[in-house]
């Protein structure tokens, strides 16, 4: 919720997550006393957290001290955007799942057992680089799920070849989650080979990249950003998570001898829907 972030940022002066361990060493007087806390909790008289000065018990997001202070920055939210179609109860859990992330991020700032305080930076730069990769390879994922399934609506509308329809329904069958995971960064990507999918379903979506148009009728380049060279990895995707594969796929996107190694629990996990109809291509 923007709106939520948006009036965080200005009430506790942070932009990014990261950054807020280094903001509280900066102004400790953003965190609550837990002799403060203690007394609000346990006496009726004793004064609570407000937003003029706002202070909050890091350590506890879900403490009766920061539900309160989450109650009074709601009211306020509700009356700064009477437009916004918003709940006290909503943005208040908004407030505190953000509270819950910045805690996170002041644990992963602290030093962990047998880790100097030097060391963290160390740790938490690479704890970041790994991140902001994971988040590129999504995006491509959903760059490249959106223009294959683009790709197949706009055969489906101007050819009459049956297999279109066929190829749409099985890039959105496997969404993004079932499109190839670019494993660099640079303008050749080299794509790991993802052993659970089906041989003949791989060749079908590099069909669709090889069929996608790249100029006009004049034979100028269409708009926007070059294609992207995607060489085949000779590295198998060994490394994903069971998790992380689509389940409840047609039975035959799965690679036959790959599933049949599968422990029967995965197996039942990954729940194969009946076999979807797919176009043969001729050699």
């Amino acid at each position: 919720m923007r709106v939520v972030w948006k009036e965080m940022r200005s009430l506790l002066g942070t932009k990014k997550d990261r950054e807020f361990p280094n903001i509280v060493s900066e102004r400790p007087e953003l965190l609550a006393a837990p002799r403060d806390v203690f007394n609000f909790c346990f006496d009726d008289d004793a004064p609570g957290p407000n937003l003029q000065h706002p202070q909050i018990y890091i350590e506890a997001p879900e403490n009766i001290w920061n539900v309160s202070l989450a109650r009074q920055f709601a009211d306020m939210v509700m009356q700064k955007y009477p437009e916004k179609d918003l709940s006290t109860d909503i943005v208040a859990r908004h407030f505190l799942n953000r509270l819950d992330t910045l805690w996170k991020a002041c644990a992963k700032a602290c030093p962990r057992a047998n880790e100097q305080p030097e060391d963290v930076l160390v740790r938490m730069t690479a704890e970041f680089q790994a991140m902001s990769h994971r988040k590129r390879v999504r995006m491509r994922q959903k760059q490249l799920y959106l223009a294959r399934s683009g790709h197949c609506q706009d055969q489906v509308e101007y050819d009459n070849n049956p297999a279109w329809n066929e190829m749409l329904l099985m890039v959105r069958f496997l969404g993004v989650d079932g499109q190839s995971s670019d494993e660099s960064d640079g303008g050749e990507y080299r794509v790991k080979i993802q052993t659970w999918r089906d041989p003949h379903v791989t060749r079908l979506l590099r069909y669709i990249d090889r069929s996608h148009p790249t100029t006009n009728i004049l034979g100028n380049r269409l708009p926007g950003s070059a294609p992207r060279i995607r060489q085949i990895s000779e590295r198998e995707e060994t490394t994903r998570l069971y998790s992380d594969i689509p389940a409840k796929l047609p039975a035959n996107f799965y690679d036959k001898v790959w599933f049949e190694t599968l422990v029967p629990g995965l197996q039942t996990k990954l729940d194969p829907h009946p076999v979807l109809n797919l176009p043969h291509l001729q050699n």
